[in-house]
């Protein structure tokens, strides 16, 4: 549908009233500059400029594609049905009164732009997964997102599974390179279940590029995404994808496609792998102040990497173990064998590509470590596994012949590792035993008076740190 030059300028003022946050101010000064990639941009403040990136899918190309203003996602939501789930679990459309066909589920896509973002409401909701900003252009750390490390523990925290984009300034061959680093730094200990998106869609920068130089960027950017063991996939708008990166070489890769409209049959794009559709930008929910972004699935997404990697909840701990928020969620992110430390300090390790110990003992260069029901070793802690108490240093290693002090608690541990409960002085001469009961053979005498350290205790049966038990009713606790 063509438009008159008079409804375009009324379009316009109207998108830019709304959708501009409130004290953003749309001129750089001297004092406070923008700056990307490590240079100052003229024109354009430092808050203009990240703004640009959070905003960008409103692109101004987007309204060159044929579609109407409101396939645009210019108007607001007019029900509290908008985008809903049903009791059926099928989803509304944008009207909140037809429904969409295909949908699998219902994400958003956050930022700094979110601010602090209340993930235990969140997870009350409907929405069942984020995809988070790690940032924007190159490798630099002042162009993280400001909010990314807070995103990324809240959705482990509460077992939110999470995707991730970079917006994308690119338009030399080396700031693509520089942006795939950007990436690939953020990405260590991070255990994403959804792709790792490149956002291209800046008309001021990768747009003024030929659409080939565009596709080798995405191009580059999934082959390095992929090769360090994660799911790749671009980000762009209907006309983007249609006009600027179709190709044959994208198509082994997730595409994420934005077309904000009401349309039963949600995105008209019909190209390969288009995974997950963004139908509007204006959409509310419990935990999120102001406007986000909403997404639908029209797949599953059970994969962090090309070899599987998922999130669950912890629903089966060790004998002795109580469950605590450090055990809520498994990681399992695509690494190589080793030790994987992951955003929010949780300690992981890999004895093959993929493969965790989980609720056992197990063994690297000597030093004994415990790995729960999660993967997780117990690090800078005190705990019961089984029978007996043990006590972990910072690396995660089981304390050994010392004495320690944990969370301002001293405790001593035998040669062996196990945490002395208490010591005691025999009140006469005693028989010792190889097991907790008359029933088992006794093994020799211990002289009034002898001092023991005790490490378990069952019943009136109390075992000695020399593996021998003894009856309580002939001991002193001493300390």
């Amino acid at each position: 549908m063509k438009r008159t030059l008079t409804s375009l300028l009324i379009t316009a003022m109207m998108l830019m009233t709304t959708l501009i946050p409130a004290g953003v101010v749309y001129a750089a000064t001297d004092d406070d500059p923008a700056v990307l990639d490590g240079k100052t941009v003229k024109g354009m403040t430092e808050e203009e400029l990240d703004e640009q990136s959070v905003m960008g899918h409103w692109a101004e190309d987007e309204f060159d594609d044929g579609d109407s203003i409101d396939n645009c996602g210019a108007t607001l939501m007019s029900s509290a049905n908008a985008w809903a789930k049903r009791s059926d679990g099928t989803f509304f459309n944008g009207t909140g009164t037809k429904v969409l066909t295909g949908a699998l589920s219902k994400g958003v896509d956050v930022s700094s732009w979110q601010k602090t973002i209340d993930w235990s409401k969140v997870k009350k909701t409907d929405v069942t997964f984020a995809i988070i900003r790690m940032g924007f252009g190159s490798d630099y750390p002042s162009q993280d997102d400001a909010k990314f490390k807070y995103n990324v523990e809240q959705c482990e925290k509460y077992g939110i599974p999470y995707g991730f984009y970079l917006y994308s300034y690119a338009n030399t061959a080396a700031k693509n390179k520089s942006e795939i680093a950007h990436v690939k730094r953020l990405l260590k200990g991070t255990h994403p279940t959804y792709p790792v998106y490149y956002d291209i869609e800046d008309g001021k920068t990768t747009g003024k590029c030929k659409n080939a130089t565009i596709q080798s960027y995405a191009e580059n950017f999934c082959k390095e995404i992929k090769a360090a063991g994660y799911t790749p996939g671009i980000y762009a708008s209907l006309y983007w994808w249609r006009n600027k990166l179709e190709c044959k070489n994208l198509d082994a890769y997730e595409k994420w496609v934005a077309q904000y409209n009401n349309s039963v049959t949600g995105c008209s794009y019909s190209g390969k792998n288009c995974g997950i559709w963004q139908s509007a930008s204006d959409y509310k929910t419990s935990g999120i102040t102001g406007r986000v972004d909403v997404n639908f699935t029209y797949k599953k997404y059970t994969k962090s990497s090309s070899s599987g990697s998922t999130i669950s909840v912890n629903t089966n701990l060790a004998e002795g173990e109580n469950l605590t928020s450090e055990d809520e969620v498994v990681a399992a992110p695509s690494v190589k064998k080793g030790w994987i430390t992951d955003a929010s300090g949780k300690l992981f390790y890999y004895y093959e590509k993929n493969k965790l110990y989980k609720s056992k003992w197990f063994t690297v260069s000597g030093k004994k470590y415990y790995a729960t029901s999660t993967g997780a070793v117990y690090k800078d802690a005190y705990k019961k596994i089984g029978n007996y108490y043990y006590g972990f240093d910072s690396k995660g290693a089981m304390y050994k012949g010392v004495t320690k002090t944990i969370n301002g608690k001293k405790y001593t541990f035998t040669d062996k590792g196990y945490a002395v409960i208490c010591k005691v002085k025999t009140k006469a001469n005693l028989n010792y035993r190889t097991g907790a009961g008359k029933k088992f053979k006794s093994k020799g005498l211990f002289k009034k008076n002898k001092e023991l350290k005790i490490i378990c205790k069952n019943g009136k049966w109390w075992q000695t740190s020399g593996g021998y038990w003894v009856h309580k009713d002939y001991l002193k606790v001493i300390e």
